[in-house]
Order: C-alpha cells, then sequence, then structure tokens
C-alpha cells in the first residue's frame, strides 16, 4: 500500500497519537499542518478542526491522485491532485499524457499498456507492420494480428514478390504449374505440347510400344521410338546386328541371326577375312578363300588349277574296238559300229552300222541345223567344249531274219 492508500484510510486520527506542528488559521479556524503518524512512521498533511487537534480530517482519503500527489486544500475542506505530468486536477491516471498512436492506454495496478490495433506494434503503438510490408503494388490487410497482403495479378505469395507465370496461360484443359522461372501444362492425356494444344495419337491410338520403346506422337499418328537393340512396328524384334561390326560392310537380320554383306575384296561372317576370290575366276568351279590364299574347287567333270580342263572321260579305251568314243562332262558316248551296241557297244545287232562324223564350230552347227536335209544328218550330235561332234549312222542289214527290223529305220536324206 502506497502513501496515497494509507491517507485514505486514515479519516478520524483521535485515536492515533500524533505529534506535529499546527498552524492557526483565524478565518476558518482550522489547524493544518504536517502530522506524524508516529504508529507508522509516515508524514502527511491532515486538518484539524480544533485545538486538542484530536478530530483531525485527510481529505485525500476519497481521492484518486495515483501516481501523482494529493494535497488536502485548508481553504474549501478538500484535496487537490498534482499529476505526473505538472497538470493539477481533481484525479490523476497513468495513460494521462500518454500517446497510444493509434492504440488504446489501459490503466494498469503500477502503470499503463498500450493495446494497439492489427498489424501495429511497439510499446506505443507506434510501429505499423503494414508499412512497406505489401510490394508491387499489393494492398495490406489489417483484419489479422500480423499483416497479409491483397495481391494485384500476377504478383502472389505472402508479400507479393512472387510472379505467377500461370497468368494469362491458356492449358486448354490442362493444369499450370510454374517455379520461379518458367511454367509447364499439365495435359489430360489425350493432349500434349506446351500449352495442350495437340492431340496425342498415342493415347487416341492405343499404341503398344512393350517395355522396349516409348510411343511419339506425331501430327497425325503415332510410332514406337525403341531402345537398343530392338526394333520393329512394335519394338518386339531383337535387332541382331546390335554391336556387330562387319568391317566396313552393311549388317542385317535374317531369321533371327545377322549376315554382313562384305564391302569389295572382303569376306567372312563379320566380313574379317580378304576376299582372295573377289578378282580371281575358277572357270567351271568355285572359289574358295582361306587364311593364306584361295583355292578353285571345281564342278565335276573338271580340273586343274582353274578348273579350265574338262576332264577326258574317253580316256580308258572305254567303246573298245567296236566303237568310237565321243567325250562329255563327267560322261562319254559310245558310237558303235558293225552290228555292236549297248553303253560301251559291248552288244551285237542285226545290221551293219556305218558311221559318218564331222566337227562343227558352234556359229556352223547353228548355220547347218537350218538346213532341212542336213539337219537330219546331223540330229545325233554331242557338244564338247566349244564344239559339236555330229554323225550320221547308216544301217545296214545282213540278214533276212533282220528284214522287217532294217525297214523300221528312217532313210536318209
Amino acid at each position: 500500500m502506497d502513501v496515497n492508500e494509507q491517507n485514505r484510510e486514515l479519516i478520524d486520527i483521535f485515536s492515533i497519537p500524533i505529534s506535529g506542528v499546527a498552524v492557526w488559521t483565524p478565518i476558518t479556524g482550522i489547524y493544518s499542518g504536517i502530522y506524524n503518524i508516529a504508529s507508522i512512521g509516515l508524514s502527511y498533511q491532515v486538518i484539524c478542526h480544533d485545538r486538542s487537534q484530536t478530530s483531525c480530517i485527510n481529505y485525500c482519503r476519497e481521492a484518486n491522485c495515483d501516481p501523482g500527489r494529493c494535497t488536502n486544500i485548508l481553504s474549501t475542506e478538500s484535496f487537490q491532485c498534482t499529476c505526473l505530468d505538472g497538470s493539477i486536477g481533481s484525479q490523476c491516471s497513468y495513460c494521462q499524457g500518454v500517446d497510444c498512436g493509434t492504440g488504446q492506454c489501459v490503466e494498469l495496478q503500477n502503470g499503463y499498456t498500450c493495446e494497439c490495433p492489427p498489424t501495429f506494434t511497439g510499446s506505443n503503438c507506434q510501429i505499423d507492420l503494414c508499412d512497406g510490408y505489401c510490394k508491387n503494388g499489393g494492398m495490406c490487410m489489417r483484419n489479422e494480428e500480423m499483416p497479409r497482403c491483397q495481391c494485384t495479378l500476377p504478383y502472389e505469395g505472402d508479400m507479393c514478390t512472387e510472379i505467377n507465370r500461370c497468368y494469362g496461360v491458356n492449358c486448354n484443359g490442362g493444369t499450370c504449374w510454374y517455379n520461379d522461372f518458367n511454367y509447364r501444362c499439365q495435359c489430360m492425356p489425350d493432349k500434349l505440347g506446351r500449352h495442350c494444344e495437340l492431340t496425342n495419337y498415342c493415347y487416341t491410338t492405343n499404341l503398344n510400344c512393350t517395355t522396349n520403346g516409348v510411343c511419339i506422337s506425331r501430327k497425325n499418328s503415332a510410332y514406337c521410338s525403341c531402345f537398343s537393340p530392338y526394333t520393329g512396328d512394335h519394338c518386339e524384334i531383337r535387332d541382331r546386328c546390335f554391336g556387330i561390326q562387319c568391317n566396313g560392310g552393311n549388317c542385317s537380320t535374317v531369321d533371327d541371326d545377322y549376315v554382313c554383306r562384305c564391302p569389295p575384296g572382303y569376306t567372312g561372317r563379320n566380313c574379317q577375312h580378304i576376299n582372295y576370290c573377289d578378282s580371281l575366276a575358277c572357270g567351271s568351279g568355285i572359289c574358295v578363300n582361306e587364311d593364306t590364299g584361295y583355292s578353285c574347287k571345281c564342278t565335276i567333270g573338271y580340273t586343274g588349277d582353274f578348273c579350265e580342263t574338262n576332264i577326258d572321260d574317253c580316256g580308258n579305251n572305254t567303246c573298245g574296238e567296236q566303237g568310237m568314243c565321243l567325250d562329255g562332262v563327267n560322261s562319254y558316248h559310245c558310237v558303235c559300229e558293225n552290228g555292236y551296241s549297248g553303253k560301251n557297244c559291248e552288244g551285237r545287232l542285226c545290221y551293219l552300222i556305218k558311221v559318218h562324223k564331222w566337227q562343227f564350230s558352234v556359229s556352223s552347227y547353228q548355220s547347218i541345223r537350218n538346213n532341212s536335209c542336213a539337219s537330219e544328218q546331223i540330229r545325233n550330235c554331242i557338244q564338247s567344249n566349244h564344239s559339236f561332234m555330229c554323225y550320221v549312222i547308216t544301217h545296214v542289214c545282213v540278214s533276212y531274219l533282220c528284214a522287217l527290223i532294217c525297214s523300221n529305220f528312217e532313210k536318209l536324206c
């Protein structure tokens, strides 16, 4: 309890021993002065109505001079407050003379506080949190404890410092997303493009690229872009040429395998060998490449380094003495005479045979064939290398028993 509170509690102090010097005022008949209250060790001014000083009055008892000072006024038998700001009146207040700005001063037991409106702070509400808080033309809202900005497009964010890069962007049914630098349209499944302006033919055609590729949508269609080593319309074919080196040749997939088409001068599965046969001819044979060279594999009936020689199949006198041997390719033909027949002229006939033979070049043979009579005579011909060996058989019957047989033979021209 402060001094003024104690003063207010003291109305009649005749029962409390006091001491002090009283000043008599004839006009009012009142003693006044500073009296000491020995029981509590305090001094204050009181007004006493008689000389005995047994009935004294403290008019400050009813006063509200906190936090100022109360004074008893003798002439008016009342009190007067002298406040901290120097003003004089009937009461004092901690809020007296206090400037809380836009706020309101509230008395406390031993002081005051300023209750500030939203977005204002400080001991006297002197700090405006909205001052310069919202950037780029934003409006600060004061209906909350902390400032909040109402931004103007395309700005947004707590302080209107972020640019909404989706502002004004048409994603054609998609959703626009953005960051500090750019924006992106998240399209519906059947659309694609920066602004979802294109048709996604991968979706509309339901093209399946398996797990070996990815579908690419074009202007009016879609296709599968395959991952190596796969190919095909749906990336379903494994490219057997993937990783294959053909030594400058071209690789192609054939029947789930690869084939190298070698450049001139090379051969082998991967064109790894020199093709010695590239500039050589084996005549009637096939050239075979070997590690350090080549060899000619002749067809049956031919021999020689280049298969240039027709093997003489008449070399063993195959037709005997009864016939003439005509050499072929891996074959021979016996022209029998003097009544003999059979493959090797080993059999007898009932007629004699006269053989007339000629050898023609190919061009001469063709010319003779155009003559009907001559062509009848040389109808029995065998081609040998680059010429024709022709012969005519004359039949001569040797007995009556053969006459019927002989009459069936064609006559010569």
